[in-house]
């Protein structure tokens, strides 16, 4: 309330908690694009999944189509997504960690591909090698999550965002506990899709 008009509307004063929108150096097509990937990602990694627990559901060809493409929007919309973090939110730390993970992400996607066309029930070579990554892959991807979580100013689904990657590394790097990780990809890439929609929008407003 305000002192000296009693009738003012209660925190007029105060400084919203958003920070306002930086300007320039950005167009509302980065994070669009990056909300699009997101949700065509998140419904290739479907067949993606079945081809990785029922081997042999599908040819080859389209098994190595269905990898390839899903690792290039991966990367896409991960960086797509740091760029508008870094963009809005003035972060400034997340490129390392996006260096690490894009890098433990193909290394991964590479050697999966044997394993997503072998009928054999043996655990292979790669099979091992698959396995040994999931912390190298978790333990960044958790310390990326931290970092978003922690960022001042975030919208609340944005820090959600950021508690549900922070969740879904520590499962991953578990590597016991990997399965339950798999249900939050898929509400990681939602939440993702919502808030770069909403960037992309609040772009848009602020230069209209």
């Amino acid at each position: 309330m305000n002192q000296t008009d009693p009738y003012a509307p209660p925190r007029s004063d105060v400084t919203p908690l958003t920070p306002p929108l930086p300007s320039g150096g950005m167009s509302s097509r980065i994070p669009r694009t990056g909300a699009w990937f997101s949700i065509a990602l998140l419904i290739i990694t479907i067949p993606y999944y079945l081809a990785s627990f029922v081997p042999g559901i599908f040819p080859v060809a389209v098994v190595m189509a269905l990898a390839l493409i899903t690792l290039l929007l991966s990367l896409s919309a991960f960086y797509l997504f740091v760029r508008f973090i870094e963009f809005r939110y003035a972060v400034a730390n997340l490129w390392p960690l996006f260096y690490v993970i894009s890098a433990v992400t193909v290394v991964l996607s590479i050697v999966g591909i044997p394993i997503l066309i072998d009928d054999s029930s043996e655990p292979s070579i790669y099979t091992w090698i698959s396995v040994l990554g999931l912390p190298v892959f978790g333990i960044p991807y958790a310390m990326f999550g931290y970092r978003i979580k922690g960022i001042q100013g975030a919208t609340s689904l944005t820090t959600t965002l950021g508690w549900l990657q922070l969740v879904s590394g520590i499962l991953t790097a578990s590597i016991v506990l990997v399965l339950l990780a798999l249900p939050l990809t898929f509400v990681n890439l939602w939440i993702s899709a919502v808030v770069l929609f909403a960037g992309a929008r609040e772009i848009d407003a602020a230069r209209a």
